[in-house]
């Protein structure tokens, strides 16, 4: 089911676009918009550790061994950030916004900063900054609600995935190139998990499970494929483990699964089929929506059923089995 309110985020983004107007391209929207949304996403979902991370920070040196690991715990997810200034306290100094948003960006923890510099952000802060009209930009992204509390993960995905169409159709790009409808997962992930499958993942106490997507996009089908066999059975562990060509579409799915307490190591960027970051790893289930026109591929490895493969045209919605 859509989870209800997403669209009236997608909205108020889409609205915040219209002042980049003049000073980006229609096609540059999605790399501001974007990389923002992640940004005060990261801050929703920092906010109720953020003094015990700051805390924990004060204690630890700079040098001292296992820092990183430290801070995680402290934050309770997979990242964390030691700037003592919320997205919102960076307006207080409208003057200097421009460096106060690069020093914010700056004490990110590593991983969730490698995802705000696959958008090379930098450089279009100082565009806004140029053209007077980042701090506009930053308070309307201020007073967005993001919190976890409000904007669950799954909604979260929609409204990635729904302004990546909105972005990609004004630069006259395929949105199927970095996304694939939920529908359609959903129903390449009914296929994937019925069955024997199924009957396996109920009849196991603590079943341990492992998914792989090559063409990861936005992560979608990682996070369907999981959410599925957890449905199924509770106290199954699922590790998902996906790679991305696009930069700005890995960031997309490294920050969505990171929030979701997934080892960041477990969303590799690069080409899959030239550079396979995880040539020697064996996994239980892949799914693919592959870099071919019109083809999606499942197949649960080695299960022998019926559903090996499944090749489904996306713009028609049938499959063939």
């Amino acid at each position: 089911m859509t989870p209800v309110g997403f669209q009236d985020k997608v909205a108020f983004v889409w609205k915040v676009a219209d002042k980049l107007r003049g000073t980006f391209k229609q096609h540059e929207y999605g790399s501001v918009m974007l990389p923002l949304l992640v940004l005060r996403r990261m801050d929703a979902v920092l906010a109720p550790t953020r003094q015990q991370v700051l805390d924990a920070a004060s204690r630890l040196g700079d040098k001292e061994a296992g820092r990183d690991e430290l801070l995680q715990k402290a934050a309770r997810q997979r990242f964390y950030t030691t700037s003592p200034i919320t997205f919102a306290g960076l307006l207080a100094d409208a003057t200097n916004l421009a460096d106060s948003l690069q020093t914010y960006i700056g004490q990110l923890s590593p991983d969730a900063y490698k995802v705000m510099d696959a958008y090379a952000f930098y450089g279009k802060i100082e565009r806004m900054d140029r053209a007077g009209i980042l701090y506009a930009v930053l308070a309307d992204f201020a007073d967005l609600d993001l919190r976890p509390v409000v904007v669950s993960n799954e909604a979260m995905g929609y409204i990635f995935e729904e302004l990546l169409r909105k972005f990609s159709e004004m630069s006259n790009e395929t949105a199927g190139e970095h996304y694939t409808p939920r529908e359609v997962i959903r129903l390449m992930v009914d296929l994937l998990v019925s069955g024997r499958v199924a009957q396996d993942l109920t009849d196991n106490p603590i079943p341990v499970r492992t998914i792989y997507d090559p063409a990861a996009g936005t992560g979608g089908m990682l996070v369907v494929a999981k959410d599925r066999i957890r449905e199924l059975n509770p106290k199954a562990i699922v590790n998902v483990f996906g790679q991305e060509l696009n930069d700005e579409t890995w960031a997309i799915a490294q920050s969505d699964l990171m929030m979701q307490s997934v080892d960041p190591g477990n969303m590799a960027q690069g080409n899959s089929l030239t550079r396979d970051a995880f040539a020697f790893h064996k996994f239980d289930f892949a799914l693919a929506n592959p870099p071919f026109p019109g083809q999606l591929v499942c197949c649960a490895l080695g299960c022998g059923c019926a559903n090996d493969r499944v090749l489904a045209d996306v713009e028609a919605r049938s499959v063939a089995a």
